[in-house]
């Protein structure tokens, strides 16, 4: 799917001219055009940016977006405090490398004007090379929140590097069996040498891996059971399942609006996803 129907796809049925908005990690496809009220954050500075993905084919660093709010000077929910409320907030393949999930939803949640949206558009871990990494329980993103992380936990570390495979979704939506039975996750855990990665981490270092690692109908499964435990009533406005030959699903969450049947929705979900090919 190119960017403008990303676009179309994640900002479906929402009406931002003229809105507070903030985007997540645009990098040189922002989801939301540029225009007044409209703010970029990311992990680090515009400068960082450029030169972190200087190298890298895929990125067209003169196109990488001017960074509002760098996240390593200016926390979310101070920027929200000075800017807010908002009235959208927009993540593409954010979610999923968020410490602690927990609480970045409670601070969106409390940023938003009543009847505001969170877009999001998240990779589901069948087409990716998460393939092989089991779904995130949700013990664990409690005791993320618990520990209040600020990178990921050890044993997220471990399991991605363990675990991950050299995947690619076109090869996975024509011959699904080839990549759930056949193709190895390329750590090879029995050759694995972990040592170099805990020493890493017990320094203190921040080792990017996919923390939540969901498909559709698990996605909206946690967020039901979040939304009713920790006190920020979401609801479900709007999910489309991974599309073939895809490897991301939309989601978009509302702040209060109609109560959602969390459990009854996933079940749809799940019942009516796409399926690639077993054979």
């Amino acid at each position: 799917m190119d960017s403008a129907d990303k676009r179309t796809t994640a900002l479906k049925g929402l009406d931002l001219s003229g809105k507070c908005i903030l985007e997540f990690g645009p990098l040189n496809r922002p989801l939301v055009p540029k225009a007044a009220g409209v703010y970029y954050a990311d992990h680090c500075s515009t400068e960082d940016l450029r030169n972190k993905y200087a190298n890298d084919p895929n990125v067209n660093v003169a196109d990488i977006a001017e960074v509002d709010v760098d996240l390593t000077q200016m926390k979310f929910r101070d920027f929200a405090s000075t800017h807010g409320p908002l009235d959208a907030v927009v993540a593409s393949h954010v979610i999923e490398h968020i410490p602690d999930l927990i609480s970045w939803l409670k601070d969106i949640h409390d940023a938003l004007v009543p009847g505001g949206v969170l877009a999001l558009v998240v990779p589901d871990k069948r087409f990716t090379f998460d393939l092989h990494r089991r779904e995130t329980p949700l013990w664990r993103i409690e005791d993320d929140y618990e520990q209040r992380r600020t990178r990921p936990g050890l044993p997220v570390v471990l399991d991605h590097f363990c675990n991950v495979a050299n995947v690619h979704q076109h090869t996975l939506w024509l011959e699904y069996r080839l990549g759930a039975e056949i193709l190895p996750a390329h750590g090879n855990p029995s050759a694995f040498d972990p040592s170099h990665l805990i020493q890493a981490w017990h320094a203190g270092h921040y080792i990017d891996t996919h923390c939540l690692v969901v498909t559709p109908w698990r996605f909206v499964e946690i967020i039901g059971a979040l939304s009713a435990k920790y006190d920020m009533p979401w609801h479900l406005k709007f999910i489309q399942p991974t599309a073939h030959n895809e490897l991301e699903f939309y989601v978009q969450l509302q702040k209060g609006g109609e109560p959602t049947d969390w459990s009854a929705r996933a079940a749809d979900v799940r019942r009516y996803a796409l399926r690639p090919e077993l054979v």
